[in-house]
């Protein structure tokens, strides 16, 4: 409303917390802390929800809501599944451990909700459908996986490695489409622009590049920020590019800036 007043406090954590989100409907909060729990407020009144299932009250992954606010991931050591947030009913999914293999580096939701991608420090990548959500998940062979996103179809996944190159997978059979080359440090993060024709990607090697997806060809390096790069986001509109750095900073670009003859708006 233009004012900045606090409307309410969220309790029940017993430890610091360490991630908290909205759903996209403007309904739930959830929030972990670091103990691993997990709490969710209905965050129009707000008040604590109660999930079905005290077994599967913590999770090794920050909050992550689906796209269309229904689902709530929770992983643990033993176990993956998502909440019906409107049911509260908890929703197991087929998961077989790997052992030490099993600590989850990044999550990601499809844009339409249908599909869930895990990546795990030691890999793989785990794909599952939500509409057969008790099928095994499609298995990707991947790297040590640090970042997963999803093309703004959902048809593609992006995976940033440690290995310093972010690849593309085809989500619905789990092969690899592109292997994107350059970086000589681990990646950080990867993102789809809106359009789903670029790819942005940021590294601890100091850079972020920008690549064309239909070929995998390097548009631009940028090196402005002179410390490790841990977060690229393009703006909603295509037409510029974030980046946040170990040092604080926070850097905005014009595309049309980065690569003149490429972005034309």
């Amino acid at each position: 409303s233009g004012s900045s007043r606090q409307v309410a406090a969220l309790k029940g954590h017993r430890g610091s917390v360490t991630g908290c989100t909205w759903s996209s409907d403007g309904v739930h909060i959830a929030a972990r802390d670091d103990n691993n729990a997990l709490r969710v407020w209905d965050g129009r009144k707000p008040q604590p929800l109660l999930l079905d299932g005290t077994d599967f009250k913590t999770t090794n992954v920050k909050p992550l809501f689906s796209p269309d606010s229904r689902w709530l991931l929770a992983h643990t050591w033993r176990d993956c599944g998502v909440w019906d947030v409107g049911s509260g009913v908890y929703l197991p999914l087929q998961f077989q451990r790997n052992g030490d293999g099993d600590f989850v580096s990044a999550a990601a939701f499809s844009p339409e909700s249908t599909h869930l991608a895990i990546g795990y420090v030691k890999g793989p990548i785990r794909i599952w459908y939500m509409a057969t959500r008790c099928d095994p998940p499609l298995l990707l062979n991947a790297h040590r996986t640090n970042d997963v996103a999803f093309s703004p179809d959902g048809r593609l996944l992006l995976s940033a490695s440690w290995d310093g190159t972010v690849k593309i997978w085809d989500a619905y059979t789990g092969a690899i489409v592109r292997s994107l080359e350059g970086h000589t440090s681990p990646v950080c993060t990867a993102s789809f622009s809106p359009c789903g024709k670029y790819i942005a990607s940021a590294s601890s090697d100091e850079t972020v590049r920008v690549w064309r997806a239909s070929d995998g060809s390097c548009l631009a390096t940028l090196s402005d920020h002179d410390q490790s790069v841990l977060h690229v986001a393009f703006t909603p509109d295509g037409t510029g590019l974030w980046s946040a750095a170990a040092n604080g900073t926070v850097l905005g670009r014009r595309l049309q800036d980065v690569a003149a003859d490429e972005f034309i708006f």
